[in-house]
């Protein structure tokens, strides 16, 4: 029975009840391999998506919260991949994920943190208005690069 699993080692409770350290084959404490390599500027919009509608839909404010850090982390993630591909439609999505995120968190009293998301949604040239997203002049500069 594994108790925990600390660095390259982990802490297993042998037959006569002993405690004994032996070599993990887990380096950084995860078993689950990671997908982010292979991952397209759209399937980091869809998970950024997907923590999104997390975020709405839990119960706990702490919980929404760190949904929302990883929706920036996959917003973040697809535009930096994005951003040599010039993919029109997913930068539009990204500029939608970060305003989505915004009003989000503005909703729930960060209005610190929306701001800051905003700008990002901003330097990708789109703003929110009263009542539809707008295309703004840094929109046309962030094409040209």
């Amino acid at each position: 029975m594994t108790l925990f699993c600390a660095s390259r080692y982990e802490f297993v409770v042998e037959d006569a009840g002993w405690l004994a350290k032996k070599e993990s084959s887990m380096v950084f404490g995860s078993a689950v391999p990671s997908a982010r390599g292979s991952l397209t500027p759209q399937d980091f919009l869809d998970l950024a998506n997907s923590h999104l509608e997390n975020a709405f839909s839990a119960n706990n404010p702490d919980i929404a919260l760190e949904l929302c850090r990883h929706a920036e982390d996959s917003l973040s993630k697809a535009k930096k991949s994005v951003k040599n591909a010039h993919n029109q439609a997913v930068v539009e999505g990204i500029a939608n994920g970060y305003i989505s995120l915004g009003k989000f968190l503005e909703s729930c009293g960060h209005a610190d943190g929306a701001k800051a998301i905003f700008k990002k949604a901003k330097k990708l040239g789109y703003v929110l208005t009263e009542t539809f997203i707008r295309v703004t002049p840094e929109l046309r500069a962030w094409r040209m690069h």
